[in-house]
């Protein structure tokens, strides 16, 4: 591992997690392209809550449920 990733992962742990998504996009383009894969494998992002208003019930925002455009 590189010791751009552990720098990177130790500034994101020191930011507002609601922020994380966002500071660890302007981190990635500071890093060598190859290296990339290997930051967006290694930070933890905080997972995004959904509501469904016609049910009145919250569900996770993720890669998992999600089907084209809409979340199952």
């Amino acid at each position: 591992m590189s010791g751009q990733i552990p720098s990177c992962i130790r500034v994101l742990q020191k930011t507002d997690p609601r922020d994380a998504e966002k500071n660890l996009s302007h981190l990635a383009s500071f890093v060598p392209e190859g290296l990339r894969d290997e930051l967006y494998q290694r930070a933890d992002v905080p997972l995004k809550i959904g509501a469904d208003k016609d049910e009145d019930r919250k569900y996770v925002l993720s890669e998992h449920n999600r089907d084209g455009d809409s979340y199952r």
